[in-house]
């Protein structure tokens, strides 16, 4: 598979949730333990980050590739995020650090700590794309 990609990246998910009420850092949340939440039930964080951006739509530039190896890491300590690229499908071949059989999905789910590697092929974009 190495040898027929162009390009790698890495993505790394993060969660961040900020509470005022809570911890000792103004503005973060400590586990969610508060007064206010008595169950302790975790809170659902407020934002995204991608590659230590901020963000819902990842863009990455890609120029004279044709396929690109995507490897995501989820690094949140809560969330879950489910992953797609428009009108691409997204070939997965590894899953936690162990190569499968290759296998095309539309998207996929990422937990907590899980590792996903896939490849594009941007030969099988959509021309309303292009």
């Amino acid at each position: 598979m190495s040898d027929s990609v162009n390009f790698q990246h890495w993505i790394l998910w993060n969660s961040y949730t900020k509470d005022p009420t809570v911890g000792p850092d103004p503005g973060m949340t400590l586990l969610g333990l508060s007064t206010n939440n008595p169950d302790g039930v975790e809170p659902l964080p407020d934002a995204i980050a991608a590659n230590e951006k901020f963000t819902q739509s990842l863009f990455i530039p890609v120029s004279g590739t044709s396929r690109i190896r995507f490897r995501v890491i989820n690094g949140a300590s809560l969330s879950m995020y489910k992953f797609f690229i428009d009108s691409l499908p997204l070939h997965i071949i590894e899953l936690d650090q162990t190569n499968t059989v290759p296998y095309n999905v539309t998207s996929f789910v990422i937990n907590v700590a899980q590792r996903v590697s896939f490849y594009i092929d941007l030969s099988e974009l959509d021309p309303i794309y292009s």
